[in-house]
């Protein structure tokens, strides 16, 4: 049974990293866009406008976290109970 559960595999650092690459990248992405964003607002528009980028940022942010947090959670709970043979209740 342990051959066809792909959570109880040995992993290694690279199997990681090629697990956890598209989460990188898209955090890096995502950083990037807000500050190429931050730089063409506080260049063509006024600063009124970044003001107001400044303060929505932390609020998206939040979002975002939270939404991460909700994802981790319910993976952990679909692996647990992957885990336990639970395969059906897992979907």
């Amino acid at each position: 049974m342990s051959e066809l559960n792909p959570l109880s595999q040995n992993f290694t650092l690279k199997s990681l990293l090629k697990f956890s690459f598209p989460t990188i990248l898209m955090m890096i992405f995502m950083g990037l866009y807000t500050v190429v964003d931050t730089i063409f607002v506080a260049r063509f528009v006024d600063t009124n406008a970044l003001s107001a980028l400044n303060i929505v940022c932390p609020v998206i942010n939040l979002i975002v976290g939270l939404g991460t947090m909700l994802a981790t959670g319910g993976s952990a709970i679909v692996a647990r109970k992957m885990g336990a043979g639970e395969h059906t209740r897992a979907v």
